[in-house]
């Protein structure tokens, strides 16, 4: 050990006891300060919700002076509203006097004369009935004003007759009157005073008061000002800022308020005296160890440089000398988080901002537009009901039910059609109406309300759809695709049965005959009506399903017909390179919808062979769709060309289809050729390997295939270069 060390060990063997004793005396110190912090936290919270209770009794004993007037005893309402209006006036603060029975059926309201349809007042009838059941004045929670949206509540004072509560008296007061009365008293700086009601919901608050009045805090928060009537903790605001706060519960209202001060701010206050404390000791220990390192050096420089020079003498190399700067370090480790904290702060602050944005979609429907009165009464049908229906506008508003609904469906129009009116909610009902030359057909009928801010009704715009050919091409669709279903069938057994396949060509012919026909009808008017159909309503997706399946059966056939009756091959220069990278573009969108990933090989001096294009592609697509088809969770196709020598002289052109699927079981594996074999029951004849099995022979060349089951399969097609 050297000599600079051991003055150093000496060194801080005496000074390091005086150093834990300061670093002790500091985080007493440090606590010490806190604690003030959050008692002078809670003491100020306590003095607001003392002042809240005064202001609050100060407004009951207003009420209840009001509530004992001769008049309202005498049950002379008009006066007794005069005299309210009168208070109200004194009382600049309070918008409205509500006075209510013991049921929360409002009686009296300043904003409406005495006599006229009385509003329904704002205030909840839970909270009503609370101060019934309890006799007792009490304060609501925060509400919605039911005329101008604002935000208010309410102080009730129980009025009785005869030792029972007779009447609720109550006025109301705005949201902007709590913030004020927060204001009023004074706020340190940075510090932020939020008042909250029974329910834990912001009625006023002195930092982003206007978006945050209404809701609620953080549940952790929420749970703290539920469950202790006051407290000083450390927690973290709304704005994401870690604050020391502390929260009072008000006696009478059961609102509370709360504080909280930046917990930068505060420990800045508190770092002052401390990092003083720890800069002394710590000056402490560096002049001693400083010392002893200068001495050390001065006594062990000589040997030092003895040791530093034998040691450099075989390299040449200077000897450096290192310092280290503890404090720097600290600030700029200091500086760093600061910097990471800003940084993620704007980044937060960007998400919210995204969070908040919405979009409103306004459905348009195609078809009959007609309007309705609040009764029912019809005021408006365009061009295309009255061409229809043959009616008259004079006939339409009253009896259009009586003429054109077909009997068996009367009641239950009129019967849901009056629960829409009489609760205000949507209409939908599919009905047959009848056309101005006695046919009826199928419509779907929707009809929305419009209403003003108090929920009533002011209107209804309905609209109606013809679904008639709809309905009639389902049920063709269903009744075809069973039939075909069942000749496929018959026609399997019987194949199987006779173990032979000529007549396969006469039958696929015949069922192409019968079935085509029926199928291209139906699916014409499944694409004219997809054509006059708005691809929002739900009629939509049906016509899609009827056009996608009619589609399915027509493929079907052709796959029976192009199995059964094979076309010649027709042999052309063919580029593998191009008919590869055009396949492949004709299902990028099945890759995309899958989320596949392909990845292509090709050799770019690949030779051109004879070979058909055509039925070269289908061959390719049919092995990606089955590829695809084996992925239902995504994974990656791979595409592979290029040429090998085959028996050790011929070169042959080989195409490799892999996949990451889910694999060709053992046993299924020398059935995958044979015709009407498929592991995929229920989708596809098993037709589509044995077909490309075909073409490859015909070309001349051969297909291998390798599966694992869990693993993935790979495809090999060999075809002769000359």
């Amino acid at each position: 050990m050297k000599i600079r060390t051991h003055l150093v060990i000496l060194v801080l063997g005496a000074v390091l006891p005086l150093l834990v004793f300061s670093a002790a005396m500091t985080a007493i110190f440090w606590r010490a300060q806190r604690r003030a912090f959050e008692q002078q936290f809670l003491e100020r919270v306590r003095a607001m919700s003392i002042a809240l209770d005064s202001e609050l009794e100060r407004y009951l004993g207003l009420l209840g002076i009001l509530g004992k007037s001769p008049y309202l005893q005498a049950g002379e309402l008009q006066r007794f509203y005069e005299e309210a209006k009168r208070v109200r006036a004194d009382q600049l603060i309070w918008v409205n006097i509500i006075l209510t029975d013991r049921k929360g059926q409002e009686l009296m309201n300043l904003d409406s004369p005495v006599g006229a349809g009385v509003p329904r007042t704002p205030i909840g009838l839970a909270t009503l009935s609370a101060v019934v059941r309890s006799g007792q004045p009490a304060v609501s929670p925060l509400f919605k004003d039911n005329f101008d949206g604002s935000y208010a509540m309410a102080i009730m004072v129980p009025l009785k007759q005869q030792k029972t509560v007779a009447y609720v008296l109550a006025a109301v007061i705005p949201q902007s009157t709590w913030l004020s009365f927060i204001l009023r008293y004074p706020v340190p700086p940075d510090a932020t005073m939020t008042l909250l009601d029974q329910q834990g919901i912001i009625i006023a608050r002195t930092l982003n008061n206007e978006q945050w009045v209404g809701r609620r805090p953080a549940p952790a928060l929420y749970e703290k000002f539920r469950k202790t009537p006051e407290e000083a903790y450390q927690s973290v605001g709304p704005e994401g800022q870690r604050l020391y706060s502390a929260h009072s519960r008000s006696n009478i209202s059961g609102w509370t308020v709360a504080t909280g001060v930046p917990k930068e701010k505060i420990e800045q206050t508190l770092r002052g005296s401390t990092v003083a404390m720890a800069a002394g000791a710590l000056a402490t220990v560096l002049l001693a160890v400083g010392l002893a390192v200068l001495f050390g050096r001065r006594i062990a420089q000589p040997v030092s440089g003895l040791a530093r020079s034998a040691n450099a003498l075989p390299t040449g190399a200077p000897i450096e000398t290192e310092s280290t700067n503890v404090v720097v370090e600290v600030s700029e480790v200091t500086r760093a988080i600061r910097k990471a904290g800003e940084q993620l702060e704007a980044r937060e602050s960007a998400l919210r901002a995204s969070e908040e944005r919405f979009r409103h979609v306004a459905n348009m429907m195609p078809g009959v537009v007609w309007t309705a009165a609040p009764d029912g009464t019809i005021t408006f049908a365009n061009d295309r009901w009255y061409a229809y229906t043959g009616l008259a506008p004079a006939q339409n508003a009253r009896d259009w039910p009586r003429l054109v609904l077909h009997p068996d469906d009367y009641e239950t129009c009129a019967e849901q059609w009056t629960k829409s009116l009489r609760e205000g909610k949507e209409y939908e009902i599919e009905v047959r109406n009848r056309r101005y030359d006695g046919e009826y057909r199928w419509w779907l009928t929707r009809a929305i309300p419009v209403k003003d801010p108090g929920a009533h009704v002011l209107m209804w715009y309905g609209f109606s759809t013809d679904i008639h050919d709809i309905k009639q091409s389902k049920e063709a669709l269903r009744q075809s695709e069973e039939k075909l279903r069942q000749q496929a069938h018959e026609l399997e057994q019987q194949l199987i049965a006779s173990g032979r396949l000529v007549s396969l060509g006469e039958i696929t012919a015949s069922m192409a005959h019968e079935f085509n026909n029926p199928l291209g009808i139906v699916m014409g008017f499944a694409q004219d009506l997809l054509s006059e159909t708005d691809p929002s309503s739900p009629q939509y997706q049906s016509l899609k399903i009827i056009d996608e399946e009619t589609k399915r059966c027509q493929r079907i056939i052709q796959e029976l017909l192009e199995f059964a009756r094979p076309r010649s091959t027709e042999l052309t220069l063919t580029d593998i390179k191009e008919t590869v990278g055009k396949t492949l573009n004709l299902i990028t969108n099945h890759l995309y919808k899958q989320k596949i990933e392909a990845a292509t090989l090709v050799d770019e001096n690949l030779p051109k062979i004879s070979a058909d294009p055509q039925q070269l592609e289908q061959v390719l697509v049919n092995l990606y769709l089955n590829a695809i088809g084996a992925m239902p969770e995504g994974g990656k196709l791979i595409v592979e060309a290029n040429t090998e020598p085959v028996d050790g002289t011929d070169r042959m052109v080989v195409i490799t289809v892999a996949d990451t699927g889910f694999g060709i079981e053992k046993n299924d594996l020398p059935k995958i050729f044979q015709p009407f074999f498929t592991a995929k029951k229920g989708r596809g004849l098993g037709l589509g390997l044995p077909i490309c099995q075909r073409i490859v022979k015909n070309h001349g060349g051969r297909i291998d295939v390798e599966s694992q089951p869990g693993h993935g399969t790979t495809f090999k097609l060999y075809l002769p270069v000359n």
